[in-house]
Order: structure tokens, then C-alpha cells, then sequence
């Protein structure tokens, strides 16, 4: 009667496994191409990745469930573990926390989705039982956003049973050097963001390049755009470096000029790639001329926006608001509002000049709402380059005390990266050694000191 007691019991518990609320996961990918895949810092739809690259996370393609499934499917459901913080940095503790199993002894610990980092990270069991540690130590250059799975498996006499955490883990920093050999440099998102293989080793050589590049984006399967200097009207002002290969696909170079002959960036009539982007849509949108420049994903010329209304100065800055609008800054106060189609167009001005602002050159869009802005102020003497942020009805929220201001810099591209922003300096300056750190609070941490004269430009956040 007792052994039956203990079946029934077992079996309830199978049919009703604990559920543990713990803090939301991106997954890697979707599990079918009618789930869309969302932006980390928009929180807008990406077309689904289908590059056959390889992927960083476990059992991409299907659903995550954390349920047990295939070897494991007659293992116990004993429900969901929690990972704080999540995403989580390279070299930051995880910690694990499951549910709490009285009749079962236990448990063992083990990863799964660790592909391409095998041996790179630590998991140690904790007090009580059913906490532990997890902490990545290293990874590849080419790491991007990522979902891992850490199991904790009980053990007992009416059989075995399994909870999973998934651990979100933030990718690499990719940053794009403009010197006269020009290079992408990868640094991880370690609390000190250290440089990937030390001071000599670049992600992507400057073979692959025509020219020092000055913005960096990304396609919806992970490969990395980049705007390039226009030298020459016949250099693509695009190109595309793959994410696995590390090499230029040479395939997918974007058109320098229209199918008229129309040169599209000519750095002889100041006319240089600004920011680029893909957007929902998959189209990519480069900015740096009077209007935007429209290309398909291939690289092949779509047009300009057709709304009536053009800009009132030359478009720097480029981000697609979570409800689809397109924003490009003009290095003035306004900001433009693009339909996703170019049909319609609209200027707004939400900061006042009479407050000392001055010259918007960035605009990240974020996923809870609201954007940030990278601009100038001038305040009592002093003077300097800030981040603002704005909320969904583009009204202030906060800004970077004047302690913060970076002297005479503008930044031309700011990333999130967790629960900070990272900025690049001003495209201008002398030596562009140094990345800018700003909390969540837009006050300035520090910064991120490159080695020697890199003159850092484009940057973006793997995914």
C-alpha cells in the first residue's frame, strides 16, 4: 500500500510539476519561422535567421520547454529554476536556484548549448541543495547572444527527475577601427570588457575592407554590416562581413550608385555613410546624405523614401521605434519620423534649444519605450557631449550629469549592453581611443581604453 502511495505521489508529481516565475529569456532562436525573433534593444521583430551558421545555444529551432525530451523524456518534470542576473556577462556569477526536493537526494549538475565554448566556463554546486553557480570564462570572437541551459537532475527510488535554468548570456562587442588599416576589433562583455585575444588580434583584418569603415550593423542571421568610407564613388558603401567565416561575402557588396549611374555616397561632396540598419521589413536603411539610401538585404538598390517632405539637413543618426517608425537625426535638434515604407514623413523637436542642447547625432531606440540620444549641451560655462533619455511620447526622463559630459565629443553610435550603454567617440577626434561606459542612469562609469590609435567609429552588440 505504502509503495503504491509513493507511485501515485510520483506520478501527480509528474502530471503537475512545480512552476518557479523567474526572469524572461530570450531564446536564441524561435522554434518555427512563424514565431518572430525579437530585437533585444527594440524589442521589434527580426526576419528569422536561416544562414546555416551554427548557433550558441541549445536545441535552436525547436521550442525551449525545459521540459525533458528524447533520452531524458522518462526523467521527472520537477519544474523551473531560476538564473539571476540574466543576460549575464562573460566572467559574472550566475546563480542558480531550483526548486527544493525533500524525498530526492541530489542534485548533479550539468550545461547544456555550450556549443563552441566546451571547457570555457565553471559550475559549481552550492548550500542548499539545489543552488549552484555557473560563470563563462571564455568564448570565441564571434559570440553573440545566447541562451544555455543549466540542469539539475534529483535522484530517488521511484526514478530520477530534472529541473532546467535557462542562462541568458550577453554577446561580444564588435568595434569598428577607422585608421588607415583599418580592422574590427572584438571585446567580450566581461565587467572590464577586456579586448578578445589581447592588444594584437582583430576579429576581421583590414584586407577585407576598401576603406576605413564608420558604422556597423547587423542582418537578421547574425552577419555584420559595415558602412564604409567612400574614397572612391565606385567602392561599395556597404559591405558584409559573416559572422562564422570572419570574411568579406563578396556577393553581397551594396550598390554604389543607382541603376542610372547616380553615385550614392561621394566623400568628394561630403557625403559619407552615416549609420546603417535593418529593419523589420528586412529592407537596410543607410543614412549620411539628404535622405536615407534603401537597400534590400542583398545589397541591391531599393530607392529613397518617396514622402513628400524631406529633411531639413544632411540624416546621421538611424533607429526603428517598437512601433515601426523609422528615426534619423539631422546633427540638429529635430529628429525625422519615416513610415517603414517611406511614404510619410514628419520632424518633431522634443528638446529645446534655449536649454543648451545642441546637434543629435545618435538615437537608440530601447525595448521597455522611449529612445536615448547621444547630443551637445552647453550649460553655464561648461560644455560637452551627454546622453538623454526620452520616453515613448519623446518626453525627458533623465540626462548625464554635467560631472559626465565628455569634453567637445559627440557620440555618433551608442549600444546597450546589459544594464549599461556603451558609446563611440566623436568620428572627428584625434586618436578615437576610448569607448564611453554610461549606467542605467545615463551617469558615466568610465570608459574602455583601446591600444594605441585605433580611432574607434561603427560599433554593435553580437546577436
Amino acid at each position: 500500500m505504502a509503495r503504491f502511495a509513493c507511485l501515485l505521489a510520483l506520478l501527480l508529481l509528474a502530471a503537475c510539476p512545480q512552476e518557479i516565475d523567474g526572469p524572461p529569456v530570450l531564446p536564441l532562436d524561435p522554434p518555427d519561422a512563424s514565431t518572430p525573433l525579437l530585437d533585444p534593444d527594440t524589442g521589434t521583430p527580426l526576419s528569422r535567421p536561416d544562414s546555416g551558421e551554427p548557433v550558441f545555444g541549445p536545441d535552436a529551432g525547436r521550442p525551449d520547454t525545459g521540459a525533458p525530451s528524447g533520452p531524458d523524456a522518462a526523467l521527472l518534470d520537477l519544474g523551473a529554476c531560476t538564473a539571476s542576473p540574466s543576460p549575464a556577462r562573460l566572467n559574472q556569477a550566475v546563480t542558480i536556484s531550483c526548486p527544493p526536493q525533500a524525498s530526492m537526494s541530489g542534485p548533479t549538475w550539468s550545461v547544456e548549448g555550450i556549443v563552441g565554448v566546451d571547457g570555457g566556463y565553471a559550475l559549481a554546486a552550492g548550500s542548499p541543495a539545489g543552488t549552484a553557480t555557473f560563470t563563462l570564462g571564455s568564448v570565441p570572437k564571434n559570440f553573440p547572444d545566447s541562451t544555455l541551459k543549466v540542469r539539475a537532475t534529483w535522484h530517488g527510488g521511484g526514478g530520477d527527475g530534472v529541473a532546467t535554468a535557462p542562462v541568458s548570456l550577453l554577446g561580444n562587442l564588435w568595434v569598428a577601427k577607422g585608421t588607415s588599416q583599418p580592422a574590427i576589433a572584438a571585446f567580450t562583455t566581461s565587467p572590464e570588457y577586456a579586448k578578445w585575444g589581447g592588444a594584437q588580434v582583430d576579429a576581421v583584418g583590414s584586407t577585407e575592407f576598401d576603406s576605413p569603415p564608420r558604422a556597423l550593423g547587423l542582418l537578421a542571421n547574425g552577419d555584420i554590416l559595415v558602412a564604409q568610407t567612400n574614397k572612391t564613388p565606385i567602392a561599395p558603401p556597404v559591405i558584409v562581413i559573416g559572422r562564422t567565416s570572419l570574411a568579406r561575402l563578396d556577393a553581397l557588396d551594396f550598390d554604389a550608385k543607382t541603376p542610372t549611374g547616380e553615385v550614392l555616397f561621394d566623400q568628394a561632396k561630403y557625403v559619407n555613410p552615416r549609420a546603417v540598419m535593418q529593419m523589420t521589413d528586412g529592407t537596410v536603411w543607410v543614412t549620411g546624405g539628404p535622405l536615407p539610401v534603401i537597400y534590400g538585404a542583398d545589397g541591391k538598390y531599393r530607392g529613397r523614401p518617396t514622402a513628400p517632405i524631406k529633411p531639413s539637413g544632411n540624416t546621421a543618426g538611424l533607429a526603428q521605434l517598437s512601433n515601426g517608425q523609422v528615426a534619423v537625426s539631422m546633427a540638429s535638434l529635430k529628429i525625422g519620423l519615416y513610415r517603414l515604407d517611406g511614404s510619410e514623413y514628419q520632424e518633431i523637436e522634443p528638446l529645446k534649444g534655449g536649454d543648451g542642447y545642441s546637434e543629435i547625432q545618435a538615437i537608440l531606440a530601447l525595448a521597455e519605450g522611449g529612445v536615448v540620444l547621444s547630443l551637445h549641451k552647453y550649460l553655464s560655462g561648461a560644455s560637452g557631449g551627454l546622453l538623454v533619455q526620452l520616453d515613448a511620447s519623446w518626453m525627458f526622463v533623465r540626462e548625464t550629469p554635467q560631472a559626465g559630459w565628455t569634453y567637445q565629443e559627440v557620440h555618433p553610435h551608442v549600444v546597450r549592453v546589459g544594464d549599461e550603454f556603451v558609446a563611440t567617440p566623436e568620428l572627428d577626434a584625434v586618436t578615437g581611443a576610448t569607448l564611453y561606459r554610461y549606467g542605467a542612469d545615463l551617469a558615466r562609469l568610465g570608459t574602455i581604453d583601446g591600444y594605441g590609435s585605433p580611432h574607434y567609429t561603427g560599433i554593435v552588440r553580437l546577436r
